[in-house]
């Protein structure tokens, strides 16, 4: 029997979040930022919002932060005093990105060894690799660290998480003036990239592996003033290489790192001046029925976008007969916990439809992330589902008008105990 779009759908909307036959979503990532006092934030890397995650850290000099997928667990680095890399009071912390605390986890020990002299004054950055080697920017930004022809030298390290142990792994020596500021993250074939900021912004280089800094010009599209990128992190499950930019100090934007072309373009102007780290960490699926329940559920088919959704890039082409099948589905999160990130997955999507409201640059088709609307009334208002709220899921998909179709989505978000949105 042949069956109708509209049937065709209610039959498969029934079992949303039960999992789809063809399972192609594994795993997203929310993106979480650090401020110097050690307080977590997480960051809606589209709009700039910004939710605290439990209170206001107490610490000082937090600089950097990235999870560790070997572990599972969110590190970050701190100095409980100036000058902390010469009189080993560098902290390597374990941050709960469930609660927003933070605990003490071992104190650097760096070992220079070879024909380097001196000490280094701060960490860069720091990154893991998928097998959980931590490496870290070793910066020497007052001329401490020499080698044996007295030129001053940055390095590679890695450092041992059971003993905090840190060895040079790499010497770099740095070109222009001092305060430059590095980042570092491994892509997600493990190849170790760093950037180097200089002002103005094009004089700034990207090089992996510690091999020489190239003279390539890079550019930055969307921002002004005195930017630079203090901390990169790649999302594992796109591929792509993030940054966090500054603007005369204060944190101020996320940028898209194309290693390829050499820019840098402002995605989202963030709301918190303080962050001094980023870092991708993994959200979780939610459960029909268990974090999730269907209250109601309408559909409408369109010729036209709501205007809401008139910004994307995604489109139906008005040339075609397709036409804009919009699912309105309110749901309650049953769960004893709150959620930020909140966002669906597009798990299956059959015939030659595309699903609009999703991240730029993706397709419309599996794997794609689904937007929820801003619209007054609708969607996450306040950045955290709560335990116990509702919100309304508008779902845009260019629809070809006559032919059956199968429409499964993943729900995912990342869990807090507690939060503020800022």
């Amino acid at each position: 029997m042949k069956v109708s779009k509209v049937t065709m759908f209610f039959i498969i909307i029934a079992a949303l979040f039960i999992g789809a036959a063809k399972n192609c979503v594994s795993e997203t990532f929310g993106l979480f930022g650090l401020s110097e006092s050690g307080t977590l934030y997480w960051i809606d890397d589209f709009t700039g919002k910004t939710v605290r995650v439990g209170q206001d850290g107490t610490l000082q000099g937090c600089s950097c932060m990235d999870y560790n997928p070997a572990d599972k667990t969110l590190y970050g680095t701190c100095e409980s005093a100036a000058g902390f890399m010469n009189d080993n009071s560098g902290k390597l912390i374990i941050i709960n990105s469930f609660t927003g605390g933070v605990s003490t986890y071992k104190s650097f020990n760096i070992q220079l060894g070879g024909d380097v002299t001196g000490f280094f004054n701060s960490i860069g950055d720091i990154s893991f690799k998928s097998n959980g080697i931590l490496s870290a920017y070793l910066a020497s930004n007052d001329s401490e660290v020499k080698n044996d022809v007295g030129e001053r030298v940055d390095a590679l390290g890695t450092i041992d998480l059971n003993s905090g142990l840190t060895s040079i792994t790499n010497q770099i020596t740095p070109i222009g003036s001092s305060g430059v500021q590095h980042a570092i993250a491994f892509s997600k074939s493990d190849v170790l990239y760093i950037f180097r900021s200089e002002l103005p912004f094009e004089n700034s280089r990207m090089t992996n592996q510690g091999s020489s800094f190239s003279n390539q010009v890079w550019s930055l599209t969307g921002g002004d003033g005195t930017p630079r990128i203090v901390s990169m992190d790649t999302n594992p499950a796109t591929g792509a290489l993030y940054g966090l930019v500054t603007n005369g100090g204060s944190s101020c934007c996320i940028a898209d790192l194309n290693i390829l072309s050499r820019s840098a373009t402002i995605i989202a102007s963030i709301n918190k001046t303080d962050l001094k780290a980023i870092a991708w960490v993994p959200s979780i699926e939610l459960k029909k029925d268990v974090d999730l329940k269907l209250d109601t559920l309408s559909t409408e088919l369109r010729r036209t976008l709501l205007e809401d959704h008139s910004h994307l890039s995604n489109k139906c082409p008005e040339t075609t007969t397709k036409r804009i099948f919009l699912i309105i589905a309110k749901f309650t999160n049953i769960s004893q916990k709150n959620f930020v990130n909140m966002h669906f997955v597009v798990d299956k999507l059959t015939g030659n439809n595309t699903v609009i409201n999703v991240n730029p640059g993706e397709s419309g088709t599996e794997g794609s992330i689904i937007r929820l609307p801003t619209i007054p009334g609708v969607g996450i208002e306040d950045c955290i589902l709560n335990a116990g709220e509702s919100f309304t899921a508008i779902i845009s998909i260019c629809l070809e008008p006559v032919a059956p179709f199968s429409f499964f989505v993943k729900a995912f978000g990342n869990p807090i105990e507690d939060g503020m949105c800022q």
